[in-house]
């Protein structure tokens, strides 16, 4: 059990459900150097009786512009997701708000021998904004501002 989980879920099947979405994305090169890419997805899920299936994810839309020059690469990145009103309370969900976060991510490569050395690092939820995704059990916030570092060799 996490903090704030209420019990033990259990999972069963039922008769039927409907689920129906779609995902688009777009990405535009606006020079050799600069992308605009963005990405939407959507999922409405009902059982046979018309109640609102429980774990669906609200409208998430993420937007990126990404800066590329030789082996160095740079991403601007925003992540937002809408409120979530379709819920199952019976499962024991409630009602979460939208939220908008701010990624910066950047990388290099090295050539080495006949190896590729990648670096990595990004800064994820850059203004430090309180919140949790629909998905996340008991309303159990997400992380602050965090720092992430990776080294990958390819040979």
């Amino acid at each position: 059990m996490t903090p704030g989980a209420h019990g033990v879920k259990i999972y069963e099947n039922i008769p039927s459900a409907t689920l129906a979405g779609g995902e688009a994305s777009v990405l535009a090169n606006f020079s050799k150097n600069f992308q605009f890419i963005t990405a939407a997805k959507y999922t409405r899920g009902l059982d046979f009786e018309g109640t609102p299936l429980p774990l669906i994810p609200p409208l998430t839309i993420t937007t990126s512009l990404r800066y590329s020059v030789k082996n160095f690469n740079a991403q601007f990145e925003n992540e937002s997701a809408s409120r979530q009103q379709n819920i199952n309370a019976a499962f024991g969900e409630d009602e979460t708000a939208g939220y908008s976060i701010f990624n910066l991510r950047s990388g290099y490569k090295i050539n080495w021998d006949r190896k590729q050395l990648f670096v990595n690092a990004g800064v994820e939820n850059l203004f430090d904004k309180k919140y949790h995704n629909h998905l996340d059990w008991g309303n159990i916030p997400r992380p602050g501002r965090n720092i992430n570092v990776t080294i990958e060799l390819v040979f």
